[in-house]
């Protein structure tokens, strides 16, 4: 069902804020924002100190678009006010490594000792300054600044090392997990460790008696026997085979 919904966002003092088309503009102290928007099926226009945007007859597409665009204008009207900030931390054991800036790039010399420096390429609207091992990159922008911070970050990757992010692909599944070890004697049970399950071998009574009690004092889980079961059954036959030794009455040698 459509409803009426409207989104109002205030324009603070020492902002000014600009609708052209589908373009919004945002100047502050710290710098302008600029930004095209989609506002097709939606009512956008600037009333005195505030940016009104909504529908009458709004679906839930709409609304999640209202919302998205209602998010990137408070983060513009945000950075003309105030920077966004990020600071990384050159980080090194050996070789010891270098940032300077020059123009649009950054330089990365000496990373894990290689001659040619690694290049960084700067975002236009973002700015970078190194303090010893301090790299801050600032932005009226949120989007230019994450770029610029996100560029450091993946042209100082060390491939199989650092993380990467998984890319979900046709075919992508979760690794199978571990099957559990065949034991068919006492020995097998050396380097695993408690919680791990195993499955028994066909072996004889006496072996599985000796793998259960083990597994049972190591606290292994063994899938396909009952533990407790097997171990009850022998301990009542023990009994059973003593209790008969006692009662045979002794042979006195003639």
């Amino acid at each position: 069902m459509k409803k009426e919904l409207y989104q109002t966002i205030e324009i603070p003092e020492g902002i000014e804020a600009e609708i052209e088309g589908s373009k919004v503009i945002v100047k502050g102290k710290e710098g302008t924002n600029e930004r095209k928007f989609d506002f097709s099926n939606l009512s956008f226009e600037k009333k005195g100190n505030e940016i009104i945007i909504g529908n009458k007859k709004s679906s839930k597409k709409e609304k999640r678009r209202m919302n998205t665009i209602a998010a990137h204008i408070k983060n513009m009207i945000g950075g003309a006010q105030k920077v966004f900030e990020y600071k990384l931390k050159i980080c090194f054991s050996h070789f010891p490594i270098t940032v300077e800036i020059k123009g649009n790039e950054a330089l990365v010399k000496n990373f894990l000792g290689e001659r040619t420096p690694r290049k960084v390429k700067i975002p236009k609207g973002a700015e970078v300054k190194v303090d010893k091992e301090i790299v801050t990159v600032t932005s009226p922008s949120i989007e230019t600044a994450g770029q610029a911070a996100a560029n450091f970050e993946n042209v100082t990757r060390i491939v199989k090392r650092d993380r990467y992010p998984v890319k979900v692909m046709v075919g992508f599944k979760q690794p199978e997990k571990a099957k559990p070890a065949l034991i068919s004697n006492v020995k097998g049970l050396k380097g695993i460790e408690k919680g791990e399950k195993i499955i028994i071998a066909k072996i004889g009574k006496k072996k599985k008696i000796e793998i259960a009690k083990l597994a049972k004092e190591k606290g292994i889980i063994i899938n396909n026997l009952s533990v407790n079961k097997l171990l009850k059954k022998a301990q009542k036959a023990e009994d059973a085979k003593k209790s008969k030794e006692k009662a045979k009455p002794k042979e006195t040698k003639k």
